[in-house]
């Protein structure tokens, strides 16, 4: 990876992916596909070697929001399964 890379992913791609999960279904296609042109136009013009997909880093994650979230010490799993007793294993 470059410094490049490094810099695209600290920089650009953290704010994109800031509150992807929450934010993605209330996007119009429209907006999906400016955000997607500004990642094939980041990695045609050198910032990234990665040719980032808004689909897949927004299933990703979602996938990770939803896989963090069932872990029995994350503060929202009583309203997640309420059968749970407030303990941390």
């Amino acid at each position: 990876m470059s410094t490049m890379d490094y810099m695209f992913n600290a920089i650009v791609l953290n704010k994109i992916l800031y509150a992807l999960p929450v934010y993605f279904g209330c996007l119009t296609e429209g907006q999906k596909q400016m955000l997607q042109r500004v990642l094939y136009k980041a990695n045609r013009r050198g910032f990234t070697s990665h040719c980032h997909d808004l689909d897949t880093l927004a299933e990703s994650a979602q996938h990770d929001l939803f896989r963090h979230s069932r872990h029995s010490a994350h503060c929202l799993i009583t309203c997640i399964l309420p059968n749970l007793s407030h303990r941390v294993p």
